[in-house]
C-alpha cells in the first residue's frame, strides 16, 4: 500500500489532520505524538474509512537508555500506545532505536537495546502486531549502519530512505530486507523531509531496487508540509502503479 503520515499536520487536531488526508490516501500512519497521540485522541481513528500504521511515541524516549528506568519507561510508553490502538489492527507499529551516549559507553548502550528488543519482540507475539525498527540519520543514535540489523533479531525493518541519503548508505540498506519504507527527500545534510524530487534522492532508482525484492513493503510518504503530500502522491504513483501491475 501507499500511504501517508500524519507528521505533515502533525500541529493540527487529529481529527483535522485525518479528514485532509482522508482526500489524498485511503492509508495514513498516525505520528503518536502531540496532537496526534492515539492513547489521548485514538478515538477519532474509528470516524475514518482508513487503513493505518503507527509510529510509535519517540519524543523524549530512549530505549537503549543504560539506566533502566528511563529504558522501561520508554518501552511502557510505546506499549501504552500499541494497547491503545490495537483495535484498530494496524499494519505495523515503528519503533526509533535509541541514542548512544557517549563512545566509551556505545557497548553498554547496544546491550540496554538488545533487552528492549527482545520486550519489544515479546510486545509483537502478545499483540499478535508487526513492529518495526527504523535507522537513523545521526552518529549519535543506533541503526545507522546496515550491519546493526542483526540487533533487530526478532524484529521488522523500517528503512527510512532520507535517512539513509543523510549517512551515505542508501544503496547498502536497499540490499537488506525491508518490511516497511519511510519516502521522502533531502539533500544529504539535513533531516528536512522534503517534498519528492525537490532533493538529490533518486527514487526511481530507489523502486526499482525495491522491485527485485520477494515482497513490496508499504510505503508511507513522511512529509514536513501538508502541500507537498500531492505533488508527492503525483510523482511516485505511477511508478509504484508500474510496479504493483509488473
Amino acid at each position: 500500500m501507499l500511504g501517508v503520515s500524519s507528521l505533515c499536520l502533525i500541529g493540527h487536531k487529529l481529527k483535522d489532520a485525518l479528514e485532509y488526508l482522508s482526500k489524498e490516501t485511503d492509508y495514513v500512519e498516525i505520528v503518536s505524538e502531540g496532537f496526534h497521540d492515539v492513547k489521548k485522541y485514538g478515538n477519532v481513528l474509528d470516524s475514518f474509512d482508513l487503513k493505518y500504521s503507527i509510529h510509535l511515541p519517540f519524543i523524549g524516549l530512549d530505549i537503549a537508555n543504560i539506566r533502566d528506568e528511563i529504558r522501561m519507561a520508554s518501552l511502557k510508553i510505546m506499549e501504552d500506545s500499541i494497547d491503545a490502538s490495537i483495535g484498530q489492527d494496524p499494519l505495523i507499529y515503528v519503533a526509533h532505536p535509541g541514542m548512544i551516549a557517549a563512545e566509551h559507553l556505545k557497548g553498554e548502550n547496544i546491550e540496554a537495546f538488545k533487552k528492549s528488543v527482545q520486550y519489544l519482540s515479546r510486545l509483537s507475539s502478545e499483540y499478535s502486531v508487526n513492529i518495526a525498527l527504523e535507522n537513523m540519520p545521526l552518529k549519535f543514535l543506533l541503526l545507522t549502519q546496515p550491519d546493526e540489523l542483526r540487533l533487530i533479531d526478532g524484529l521488522k525493518f523500517c528503512l527510512d530512505v532520507g535517512h539513509a541519503n543523510i549517512t551515505k548508505n542508501l544503496d547498502e540498506f536497499l540490499c537488506e530486507d525491508i518490511d516497511h519504507l519511510h519516502i521522502h527527500d533531502n539533500k544529504g545534510v539535513y533531516d528536512d523531509h522534503l517534498r519528492l524530487g525537490s532533493g538529490n534522492i533518486d527514487f526511481k532508482l530507489v523502486l526499482e531496487r525495491l522491485k527485485s525484492k520477494i515482497r513490496m513493503p508499504n510505503i508511507v510518504l513522511e512529509l514536513n508540509k501538508k502541500e507537498d503530500v500531492d505533488p508527492s502522491i503525483k510523482l511516485l504513483k505511477p511508478r509504484w502503479l508500474s510496479w504493483q501491475s509488473g
